[in-house]
């Protein structure tokens, strides 16, 4: 065997079909790297909602007394729950930032 039929036989085929690839690739471009592709974290909707649950008070054990108590649904509380009125530090403790609120998951982080 020749070097000449080496570069014939094997290495020019294998450089044209790399070749082949790699123009096919650059225009048509990798599917794996389109972003429509993928899904990556929650669509709008999703999110909104998600939201609104980590907001609300209507969960708490506060807004439970006041529906039991008579209330309604839709209407606001007289007062808020009183664990929220003060955030408890190492030094003294500070007024709160939901004070006058219920509790909802935000007041716990």
């Amino acid at each position: 065997m020749s070097y000449r039929w080496f570069l014939q036989r094997i290495t020019r085929p294998l450089v044209l079909s790399v070749s082949l690839a790699w123009a096919t690739l650059l225009i048509f471009g990798c599917p794996a790297g389109k972003e429509d592709d993928f899904v990556v974290g929650t669509s709008d909707a999703a999110q909104s909602v998600g939201e609104r649950l980590f907001l609300e008070t209507r969960f708490a054990q506060a807004f439970k007394a006041f529906l039991d108590s008579g209330g309604k649904v839709n209407e606001p509380l007289p007062a808020g729950d009183p664990v929220l009125d003060e955030t408890r530090t190492i030094d003294q403790p500070l007024p709160g930032p939901f004070a006058g609120l219920t509790m909802n998951c935000r007041a716990c982080l």
